[in-house]
């Protein structure tokens, strides 16, 4: 189970009661109906008249979890200087003769 994805639609009905936000993001259907499903077996939320909604369980995980943000990769062989095309050779076409 993606943590990440589980924390973010806990987080996201505890604010605005609806998982909009969730669809928009990089997650397939199926990652986030897995989840949803994972969710409902540990009672971290409820599905009651057609609606989610988190449960005291869900109240206590987003207590205990750190602030979290997604981590970008450090950009790696990053050149401190940039070259110019006069740096650059680009030998002329021939024509394919």
């Amino acid at each position: 189970m993606n943590d990440y994805l589980l924390t973010s639609i806990i987080m996201n009905l505890k604010q605005t009661g609806s998982l909009e936000r969730i669809f928009q993001k990089k997650y397939t259907y199926g990652q986030i109906g897995r989840t949803l499903v994972e969710a409902l077996k540990l009672n971290y939320i409820a599905y009651e008249n057609e609606r989610y909604s988190v449960t005291e369980k869900g109240n206590e995980f987003i207590k205990n979890i750190e602030v979290f943000e997604l981590k970008h990769p450090k950009i790696k062989n990053k050149h401190e200087n940039q070259l110019s095309l006069e740096d650059i050779y680009i030998p002329k076409y021939n024509g394919g003769n």
